[in-house]
């Protein structure tokens, strides 16, 4: 290419030459000879960027998305690859927003986090921890439904604890407490048992403000049990001195950091008042020497 427009401009010389006068010769010369060395400079830059269109072309016509990144890392702050380079980052950005939708539709485990962690972090770091923060979230979730059922049954099994008791405290002093008291006290017991609370609140308000300790030690269950805290533990206080439950109560509370701040030595501490006090369940507690951190149970 080079060689025919040298021989093109040498033709129009030569036969310029012959009709020009020597002074016109020299400028007309002159100008002619500045427009084609600009004309000559500009010759090789078409064919570079052809070039480099051709290496992004590469890229695109591949599969994978980390060779973009490379490129992207390789190249940065080329100015004379701007144009290539803003196109194979939206390219970049198209590919990873279409894995991203895919893991979407995946199950959220453990295993899917470590293989879209081990094939697009490099590439698409954001997606990834997205996802990965989803899994963890959901994972939390699970864990908190477990603990939420497993703190149900144990209240049941509390609940039904207690009215046994109650039954036979109340049947045994019954000769000395009026019919009408004594039937409430048994409404609040069976209500609560039967884990009717709205009514079994009412059932026991009054012989709890009156000082009977079972309908205390119920009040704080049903606070318990609809995460009432604040009320489970002034109702628990109130029984504990004479109430197994309700020392008990306390101790999962401050164990598990429900309502007031997790702590695991004053958790131990209500836990053998309720063990002294008979409760079995908090002497097996302590026998396990089970921890219980922030709700998290490790043995």
């Amino acid at each position: 290419m080079y060689r025919w427009l040298v021989m093109f401009v040498g033709v129009i010389l030569i036969s310029g030459c012959a009709s020009l006068k020597d002074q016109d010769f020299l400028a007309s010369s002159s100008d002619f000879f500045d427009r084609a060395g600009k004309a000559l400079g500009k010759i090789g830059e078409p064919t570079a960027k052809i070039a480099r269109d051709a290496e992004v072309q590469t890229l695109f016509d591949q599969s994978y998305i980390d060779p973009l990144t490379k490129y992207l890392k390789q190249h940065d702050g080329d100015a004379s690859r701007a144009e290539q380079l803003a196109q194979v980052r939206d390219e970049r950005e198209r590919r990873c927003s279409v894995i991203a939708k895919r893991y979407a539709a995946r199950p959220l485990t453990r295993e899917q986090v470590a293989r879209y962690r081990a094939g697009y972090s490099l590439s698409c770091p954001e997606d990834v921890e997205a996802f990965a923060l989803r899994y963890e979230e959901k994972r939390r979730q699970e864990q908190n439904e477990v603990r939420l059922a497993e703190a149900e049954d144990k209240g049941a099994e509390d609940e039904e604890d207690l009215a046994k008791e109650d039954m036979a405290a109340e049947s045994a002093a019954a000769g000395s407490v009026p019919s009408a008291v004594s039937q409430e006290l048994n409404d609040c017991f069976l209500l609560t048992a039967i884990r009717n609370f709205s009514d079994a609140l009412e059932a026991c308000r009054t012989p709890a403000e009156n000082g009977n300790v079972r309908a205390q030690t119920n009040m704080a269950t049903i606070a318990y049990a609809l995460q009432h805290y604040d009320q489970a533990l002034d109702w628990a206080k109130r029984a504990a001195p004479e109430s197994g439950n309700a020392a008990n109560l306390i101790g999962r509370m401050y164990a598990e950091g429900q309502g007031v701040a997790a702590d695991q030595q004053v958790a131990r501490q209500w836990f053998q008042q309720a063990a002294s006090l008979g409760h079995a369940g908090a002497q097996a507690t302590l026998d396990s020497n089970v921890k219980v951190s922030a709700g998290n149970e490790v043995r």
